[in-house]
């Protein structure tokens, strides 16, 4: 490809994507106030924060997204964010953002990562502790209660595997535990994963995503067939998630994760720690919650770190089996039109009684 015909691409991706960004997202609103946590490392991460309604909670609460996301899939829109719903019953809510995933809210001297250093190891030792201490010191509380949407809680389990602190109670929401469970994209994954992400540095996702935005949903493709249940989730707001609530994604995340499925363990880059192993000494209450109509964390691979934890716990599927009006996809969990009747108050009630 000629340089010229590179700039033509790369202008249309970045046009592409603030258009999409225009049209089918919508901003934060004005009581939003958006945080700078630091790492360890050096890098500075965005924190959504919405102030308590009325009478404030004792425990404040932090959401973190899953894969190829960002803070807004946990606060997308007024009908569909964890966030300002909790917010509007008494909680402190926080929704960080992992590092390069919503790097535009950040101002400009922030210290950004380079995604080449990457994996997933870093965002259990670096960027989820960064975060809770940032909760901490806002609102001086000694612990947090937390939620987690499919690798946000896989982070909660290597965080804790790795002898983190300071969470009082938690819900994990379509989070495996294990990843070889036969999940429709494995066969792929263990005969070519390895070749594919040779070398790549980070995956373009928000600048891809916001290029389909005009056909998500309407042109359903197989990735969005093992995401979302477009029958619990309406089109507009599936489009909105995928214009604002999709982040980048380092490759080494990606590479490790091919390591875990050809391992069949959950563990870290160099392999010294099995993280579903040590889930048995890990004694914070926890609700983990797996979605019927789940593609990518299935039933089984979500119920293993259920199984593996060693303190009080409680398993659930959202699905018609257990009253719901349809069975949830993975994404529906957070910003399926029932969510807000469904599986938030579900959220709640866990931590009100923990």
């Amino acid at each position: 490809m000629s340089l010229r015909a590179l700039a033509v691409v790369v202008l249309a991706s970045l046009c592409g994507c603030a258009i999409s960004r225009t049209y089918y997202g919508e901003p934060l609103p004005l009581d939003a106030e958006v945080l700078v946590a630091h790492t360890a490392d050096g890098v500075d991460l965005p924190v959504i924060h919405y102030q308590a309604a009325g009478k404030k909670k004792p425990v404040p609460i932090l959401f973190l997204h899953g894969i190829s996301a960002n803070a807004r899939h946990m606060d997308l829109d007024a009908e569909h964010s964890l966030a300002r719903w909790f917010a509007a019953r008494g909680y402190e809510t926080f929704s960080m953002s992992l590092r390069n995933t919503l790097d535009e809210l950040l101002p400009e001297s922030a210290h950004r990562a380079d995604p080449a250093h990457t994996n997933f190891d870093t965002y259990s030792m670096q960027d989820l502790p960064a975060a809770i201490a940032l909760v901490k010191s806002k609102t001086g509380a000694a612990q947090v209660d937390f939620v987690g949407h499919s690798m946000g809680g896989m982070i909660y389990y290597a965080y804790l595997a790795r002898g983190g602190s300071d969470i009082r109670s938690a819900v994990v929401l379509g989070s495996p535990a294990r990843l070889r469970m036969g999940t429709r994209l494995e066969g792929f994954i263990l005969s070519r994963g390895e070749t594919v992400l040779k070398g790549v540095d980070v995956v373009p996702n928000a600048t891809l995503a916001a290029l389909i935005v005009p056909v998500s949903g309407n042109v359903v493709s197989p990735v969005e067939d093992l995401v979302i249940n477009l029958d619990n989730t309406d089109v507009s707001t599936w489009q909105k998630m995928v214009a604002i609530g999709t982040g980048d994604l380092a490759g080494g995340v990606l590479r490790q994760f091919v390591k875990c499925i050809v391992d069949d363990k959950l563990e870290s880059a160099d392999g010294s720690i099995d993280y579903l192993a040590r889930l048995h000494d890990v004694k914070v209450p926890t609700l983990v919650v797996a979605a019927k109509a789940d593609h990518i964390g299935l039933a089984g691979a979500v119920k293993a770190g259920y199984l593996a934890l060693g303190g009080e716990k409680k398993f659930f599927v959202a699905g018609v089996e257990n009253g719901f009006a349809r069975d949830y996809g993975h994404c529906d969990l957070t910003v399926g039109e029932r969510a807000p009747d469904e599986i938030y108050p579900l959220i709640q009630r866990w931590f009100e009684q923990h």
